[in-house]
């Protein structure tokens, strides 16, 4: 009531003295307040000059009415916020809003956290140069959070809780790999065990191993000195607290850091200068810098004590002892400064002088002069400027205590003399003191304990017996082990032969991994860290030691690794650099004497450690037995130079299977490699028989695709094998892959490297690429599948199998048409019949001349309404849409300077994720990225959610620089996972995030989520985002680039081109890859390639016959010059194919047999043969090459059996046979399932739609949306699809109760796009109900030039508005109801104007009334004006196209508003006020009083446009009234306003004879 009142006026305030001489009666007598809006107020405020009041009462009687009031179209409603948003999966939704995981879990950024009894590093005295850290087997254990140091929590057993009570329960686990888990979550915790730190390195992934120090605390620093001095323990200085205090968050405070600085500066320019005027002294107000100082005593005393340690210390090196001799004069004035500034503390404590400056100076004098101190200045005995500095240091330190009234020392004022105390008297100190709990590595104790472990990794002792053995182990678990020693048996207890590492020795790597510009370090900001970290395998000490370690953590997720309640849970390994020194030794040496540098060198060397430590990794955590551990790292040690070969039973052939293929995967990098390699491989014995089962597929993979009864043979060679059947489970469909993978893996034990499958006629792609990867990272265990059909998995998943002992192709066996009906044939590929339309075969008069064979392919198969840029038979016709080069588009985007979002898609082997491998050092340096990668078919995804899997994944601890995801494999994603993905990203993308997601194939959903990405990008809120889709294949140039790099032999190199030129133009993108250029070489090599090339094509396209593979290599060889005895003829049609496929060899830019289908629909609809014969005549155009003879092929050519892509060729000729019919491949699925449906389409099968109609969809109607969705996306021909689907299951699936908003948008563009007009229904119309889902739902703005090219043209719109008025009751919107009620406006108007097809009168008017009515408003003097210069610009031109692409005004010009108004038998209750005067005006039904409100508010409505001057105003309008109104308005009851009456006698108005006067 307020807000109203605010908004209005009383009459009386109102009118005034002028308008009435004495107030009306109902004011004189109840002094009633008549109120009125504010808008007659406005028209008399602005009228200065004075209005008539008969005018003013017309304006007030016109805004009564309703005239002139905004327009507010309510036409649609809105659905709710959450109806147009899918959310991936049922669970929980939109993670990556909800506080980060880490943020969740620790409170504190570094956490520091004791548990001695969870971690612990297992260095037992039989492991030989290696340590295992794990987490420790227990129960319920407790995290406690002290309440006395912030951020400091202990972690311990259930059992020793009561010694904690010092705090309180801040969780508790149900085991310690809980805890554990809950650990690793903190963003850089410090965890804190025996002996031993772990510190979280700043990538948020990697764990630093940091122990105390390198060396026994009781042990001196130089076992030998020099000028009988010694050298302090770095435990005993200042400096190792500065240096590293953050690498173990010691927690030291800023003032006491400050004060230990500047000892340590002073303390380090004094050891360098002779005088003290020399030293550059710090600013009072600047921050003490001593990375430098620390960085040059940790160089200094890491080179003097491996001197020291290897007694070389020879007096004639000057360098080293003048390194000595720095070393020990800095010890000597650091120790000197403690001691003058701990005895200040402790007068300022206690309380013997106030005066800080003179109590400094009074210390500083009472020196020796000997001892010179830089607080104090030689000559005035005053207080030197360092002095001065030193005051300012202290007093926040001492301002708590000793001076008067404040006797408690602060957290700074212990920690400060506890570290003094420490360097002053250090060596005679009776018991030491931590700084905090948790700083135990400052205490010997803790050292010790350190250096135990350390030395039990140094140390090793074995039994020396005749050789290490597998023996104590056995093929099964069942077996008790025996005892068995070698032939020559001995009564006496073995000799324990013990082996230790040479002390002091230096590696190659050691220096490389602490240079400055290697690399990015673990640690960004290097102050208080120790010397820069640039390898996560290293392993550092507190005082800054160089370690002769490695550390590989392991990824527990990827490796699939438990825990164990017997052994706990891995968590990585120790390992000794003198497992791999003299290996990188000798790659050092083989680059630098090869000339290539130093630099080279080092790159060598990094690339071997890593393949060396990945495979030692591998090797330990084998279930092999101790002693062949320690014989495979001996033979590394050694590099192979071992004289006895281990012990091996016969008959434990397993064990001896796990040890070659660990041995086999042993890097071959350098000859030095290389010869250790076939040291440990020939180590082995194993059946020449059994070897054929252990093959790996390009050395990495061991997946094996077998027939039935391999098992019974691997069995009887002594194999240990694992069976797993899922014939049960995929007969009740009751497993998904997830399920099938986990049950497949969990066959592995430790005696049983071979599962063996059963049961599954096919695998999908994402299941085979989980087992091959599962395989890859454990390369001792092999699964096998039997008797499953991988004909139309992914080209990539079938090169990742071995195909050894696999059943043959029975496709392959096919050779004439009764061969289809045979029943093996029949079980696995059944057919049908299929009819093909007449008017698309060529007549024999079309086939003597190829141009106008040409015109008729282009008269048939040009589809309705495509642009003429992308057709494919016009005399220019355009190229591929494939991108041939990527790599500029690419860079483009990366390098650019706003946010992206790339979709990188080609067929497999393109080199895509080389490429951008070869990008990453240029983004890090040039861009400064922070790069992250992902593998979209990680079985990672088995057991957690994407978004959190892509939160970890990009988390890091420095926000600092823009970070880059790469997604790769992103097909393999299902379609949950995808738009879960796309979800994240939106919310994501910005200035801190772009994403590039490398793809093999993709299907028009994901063309969907791109556009949704860019809409939302081009919103203000979330900036600009570039959204870029690069479609690429490959290229001869890029191919010849790839060969000249790999150094294949140039011979082969043309030949090797035409190949992939001629075999993708042919069969496709997928067949080619340039992983094939190595294997043609080879085949080519050979006398007679014609064998390995045919199976070569076979097993990359294996639904080709086998007729068209020895047709297409006849064809090839004889193109390449190659003549074999007995090589067939490729006069045929393949034949033909592969001529004018080279036609293109050069330019290489043309579409392939499979593009062109995609981007001819209306081919797929023709003869197999026909196809084939319209893409060679685009060829043969594209070339101008006229002068092949196609009818003598033509008469030549082979009966076919379509299928998807390319057809399937038989042995007979097609001579005799219909031309109207033909045999097509069917599907032998499960009709009633979708799912199946689903994975037949996305596997290429041809399905038998009509069948699947007959059978299922003509009475059980499709309600899964989504799938059926996926169905259509994934489907090459939707049209056959929808064709078999009812009217009225099409419509119930896009009505938002049952579908989604954006699953009902996908399902409708594909609707419209696709399915055919149906006439003949009323309600149920598909096309119409896909056209007003699309415009109530979809998120991507709109417009009317959309519309109508969605609906199909003019007359299909004009179908879907006539429906839509009729039977569109939804109008609940996900969209702006706003936006879309103008867009519907438009499209009306659009219809209405356009004179491509004429709207009937009648159709018009029907059209502005019903439901649409509301819709209907009069238009204002600048949308008039619009119109005009709409009328004058287009000339001759109106049609549907041109309006639709101008910026129409949302409503009808007058004069076809006219027309609507004459039309209409009744006025419309939706009508707005001022078309409903109009009506009545024009029906002579209305008053003065509307009519004169009406010319009030909008004159220009009334007066006719051709005799009017100016239109509009509010003091009237020049110009006669339009004789359709005269009649009305003068016969219209009252009277007039003044200026209409001023019109119609002023202007000319002709008052028609039959109008009573």
């Amino acid at each position: 009531f307020q807000r109203h009142f605010t908004e209005t006026v009383f009459v009386g305030d109102l009118l005034g003295d002028d308008s009435f001489s004495t107030p009306p009666q109902y004011l004189q007598q109840l002094h009633f307040h008549l109120m009125c809006n504010r808008f007659a107020a406005g028209i008399l405020s602005s009228n200065p000059q004075g209005v008539q009041m008969s005018e003013v009462r017309d304006a007030t009687l016109a805004a009564d009415m309703g005239f002139g009031s905004p327009y507010e179209d309510r036409f649609f409603g809105s659905a709710g916020e959450d109806s147009g948003t899918f959310h991936a999966g049922k669970g929980a939704r939109r993670q990556w809003e909800q506080p980060d995981i880490i943020e969740a879990a620790w409170p504190e950024k570094c956490p520091v956290i004791s548990c001695p009894d969870i971690v612990e590093i297992d260095a037992q005295v039989n492991y030989h140069l290696h340590a295992i850290v794990r987490v420790r087997a227990g129960s319920q254990p407790i995290l406690w959070c002290t309440d006395k140091t912030d951020g400091f929590y202990r972690l311990s057993s259930s059992v020793s809780q009561a010694r904690n009570k010092d705090g309180d329960i801040h969780k508790a686990f149900a085991t310690n790999a809980d805890a554990w888990q809950h650990i690793d979550r903190a963003e850089g915790a410090v965890v804190a065990f025996e002996g031993c730190y772990l510190r979280k390195a700043d990538d948020g992934a990697s764990w630093v191993v940091v122990f105390p120090t390198a060396r026994p605390p009781d042990k001196d620093a130089s076992s030998s000195s020099l000028e009988q001095t010694a050298l302090r323990q770095r435990r005993y200085c200042l400096w190792p607290l500065c240096h590293s205090h953050r690498l173990v968050n010691l927690g030291i405070s800023t003032d006491a850091l400050q004060v230990i600085k500047l000892v340590i500066w002073a303390s380090w320019h004094l050891s360098s200068k002779e005088s003290v005027e020399q030293v550059v002294l710090p600013t009072l107000s600047a921050s003490i810098d001593v990375v430098e100082p620390c960085q040059r005593l940790s160089a200094l005393s890491n080179q003097v004590e491996t001197a020291a340690s290897t007694d070389v210390l020879p007096g004639e090196d000057e360098s080293l002892i003048g390194c000595h001799k720095r070393l020990q004069l800095y010890q000597r004035y650091e120790k000197q400064l403690a001691e003058v500034v701990l005895r200040i503390l402790k007068k300022v404590k206690g309380r013997h002088r106030d005066d800080l400056g003179g109590l400094i100076r009074h210390d500083c004098l009472r020196r020796p002069e000997s001892i010179y101190v830089p607080f104090i200045d030689k000559e005035t005995s005053a207080l030197s400027q360092m002095g001065r500095v030193l005051q300012r240091l202290l007093v926040p330190i001492v301002s708590k205590a000793g001076i008067r009234g404040s006797p408690a020392t602060t957290k700074a004022w212990t920690q400060l003399e506890l570290a003094l105390d420490a360097c002053f008297r250090g060596e005679s100190m009776d018991r030491e003191r931590c700084l905090a709990k948790h700083m135990q590595i400052t205490k010997s104790a803790f050292a010790k304990k350190g250096a135990e472990v350390l030395q039990n990794i140094y140390t090793s002792e074995h039994e020396d017996r005749y050789a290490p053995t597998i023996q104590g182990f056995s093929d099964s678990e069942d077996d008790e082990p025996e005892q068995i020693n070698g032939p020559e048996e001995e009564a006496t207890a073995p000799l324990i032969r013990q082996f230790e590492v040479q002390p002091g020795r230096t590696y190659v790597d050691t220096a490389m991994d602490r240079e400055v510009s290697s690399g990015a370090s673990l640690f960004e900001d290097g102050a208080g860290y120790g010397r820069p970290v640039k390898s996560r395998h290293a392993v550092l000490t507190f005082y800054d030691e160089d370690l002769p370690l490695y550390y590989v953590s392991l990824n527990r997720e990827r490796l699939k690794i438990q825990y164990s309640a017997c052994s706990g849970l891995c968590l990585g390994y120790l390992v000794h650099k003198s497992v791999f020194s003299e290996l990188l030794e000798d790659a050092l040496r083989c680059e630098v004497d090869a000339g290539r540098g130093k630099e080279a060198g080092l790159q060598s060397v990094r690339t071997l450690r890593m393949r060396l430590l990945h495979w030692v990794v591998d090797v330990l955590r084998s279930p092999l037995p101790g002693d062949t551990k320690t014989w495979i790292l001996r033979c590394s040690e050694r590099m192979g130079m071992v004289a006895v070969a281990p012990y091996q039973e016969a008959n434990h052939v397993n064990l001896a299977v796990i040890a070659y293929c660990l041995c086999r995967c042993c890097p071959s990098n350098t000859e030095a490699a290389l010869f250790l390699r076939g040291v440990l491989t020939n180590a082995w014995h194993i059946p020449a028989e059994a070897r054929l089962f252990i093959e790996r597929k390009s050395d990495m993979y061991g997946v094996y695709v077998v027939k039935p009864g391999t098992l019974l043979k691997m069995r009887q060679l002594g194999l240990q094998v694992a069976v797993r059947s899922f014939e049960r489970e995929v007969w009740q469909r009751s497993m998904n892959n997830s399920a099938m993978y986990l049950d497949i893996i969990m066959q592995f034990s430790d005696y049983c490297c071979f599962t063996y499958v059963q049961g599954l006629p096919k695998v999908d792609d994402i299941l085979l690429k989980w087992l091959a990867e599962y395989t890859r990272l454990h390369p001792w265990r092999f699964i096998f599948l039997e008797g499953i059909d991988t004909s139309f998995n992914f080209p990539e998943n079938r090169d990742r199998c071995n195909y050894r002992f696999a059943p043959q192709n029975p496709l392959h066996t096919i050779k004439r048409r009764e061969d289809l009906h045979s029943a093996l044939i029949a079980e696995l590929r059944p057919s049908h019949m299929i009819t093909y339309p007449e008017n698309l075969q060529p007549t024999p008069e079309d086939m003597q001349d190829p141009k106008r064979l040409f015109d008729f392919f282009a008269l048939r198969f040009t589809p309705e309404g495509s642009g003429s840029r992308q057709s494919l038979f016009l005399p220019k016709p355009a190229p591929s849409s494939f991108c041939s080069d990527f790599r500029p588009d690419l860079e483009q985007h990366l390098f650019g300077a706003d946010p992206c979002l790339v979709l990188l898609v080609s067929a497999p082997g393109a080199g895509k994720t080389h490429h951008m491998g070869a990008l990453r050092g240029r983004l890090e340096g040039e861009r400064r990225f922070d790069i992250h990668e992902f593998d979209g078919s990680s079985d990672i995804l088995v057991t957690t959610a994407l978004a959190e899997i892509l939160q970890r994944t990009i988390h890091t601890k420095s926000n600092s620089g823009q970070k880059l995801l790469i997604l790769d494999e992103y097909h393999m994603l299902s379609n949950e996972h995808k738009d879960e993905f796309f979800e994240w990203a939106r919310a994501k993308l910005g200035p801190t995030l772009r994403v590039v997601l490398i793809a093999n194939r993709i299907d028009s959903k994901d063309h969907e989520r791109l556009e949704q990405v860019r809409s939302a990008g081009a919103s203000d809120t979330c900036g600009h985002i570039q959204v870029a889709l690069i479609q690429t294949r490959l290229s001869r140039q890029r191919t010849s680039a790839v060969m000249e790099t790999r150094g294949n032999a140039e011979r082969w190199r043309e030949a090797i081109c035409d190949w992939l030129v001629g075999s993708r133009l042919i069969f496709g993108e997928e067949s080619v890859s340039l992983r094939l250029c190595d294997t043609l070489q080879h085949a080519l090599e050979r006398p007679d390639p014609r064998i390995t090339l045919v199976e070569l094509l076979l097993h990359r396209v294996p639904t080709i016959s086998r007729a068209t593979a020895i047709e297409f290599v006849s064809a090839y060889l004889h193109h390449i010059g190659v003549r074999c005895q007995g090589m067939a003829d490729a006069s045929g049609l393949v034949g033909l194919c592969f001529r004018v496929a080279m036609l293109d060899r050069g330019q290489d830019e043309l579409c392939s047999f499979v593009e062109f289908l995609e981007r001819t629909p209306l081919a797929q609809e023709a003869q197999p043969a026909v196809r084939l014969l319209a893409w060679s005549v685009y060829i043969l155009n594209a070339r101008g090459a006229w002068d092949m003879n196609l009818a003598a092929v033509w008469g030549k050519r082979h009966m076919f059996v379509d299928q998807v892509n390319f057809p399937f060729e038989l042995g007979e000729e097609s001579i005799g046979s219909s031309c109207c019919s033909g045999p097509t491949f069917s599907w032998a699925g499960d009709p009633t399932s979708l799912r199946d449906l689903v994975d037949a389409v996305k596997r290429g099968h041809s399905v038998d739609w009509v069948e699947v109609h007959r059978k299922v969809w003509i009475s059980d109607h499709i309600k899964d949306s989504e799938l059926f969705a996926q169905l259509l996306s994934s489907s090459r021909n939707p049209s056959m699809i929808l064709q078999q689907v009812l009217p009225a299951n099409l419509c119930s699936l896009l009505r938002l109760s049952n579908t989604p908003a954006p699953t009902a948008v996908q399902l409708a563009r594909i609707i419209l796009h696709h399915a055919p007009q149906i006439a003949d229904e009323t309600v149920d119309r598909p096309r119409c109900v896909a056209w007003w889902t699309v415009l109530l739902h979809d998120q991507n703005r709109l417009e009317a030039l959309d519309l109508l090219r969605l609906a199909g043209g003019p007359a299909a719109l004009f179908e879907s508005l006539m429906w839509a008025r009729d039977w569109a009751t939804d109008r609940r919107a996900t969209a702006s109801p706003r936006e879309r009620a103008r867009v519907l406006q438009q499209a009306l108007v659009l219809i209405c104007m356009q004179d491509q097809l004429p709207v009937s009168l009648p159709n018009l008017a029907f059209l502005w009334t019903g439901s649409f009515g509301r819709l209907l408003r009069a238009g204002t003097v600048a949308e008039e004006e619009e119109w005009l210069r709409l009328a004058a610009v287009s000339g001759d031109s109106k049609s549907a196209e041109y309006y639709a692409q101008q910026d129409l005004p949302p409503v009808l010009p007058l004069a076809r508003l006219r027309q609507v108004l004459q039309q209409v038998a009744d006025v419309q209750e939706d009508w707005q006020p001022e078309i409903q005067a109009l009506w009545r005006i024009g029906h002579n039904q209305s008053t003065a009083r509307e009519v004169s409100g009406l010319w009030t508010v909008a004159p220009h409505l009334l007066v006719d446009r051709q005799g009017a001057g100016e239109l509009g105003g509010q003091a009237g309008c020049k110009g006669p009234v339009h004789q359709y109104f005269l009649n009305g308005i003068v016969t219209a009851h009252g009277t007039l306003c003044r200026s209409l009456q001023r019109v119609l006698l002023c202007s000319n108005c002709e008052v028609p004879e039959d109008v009573p006067p």
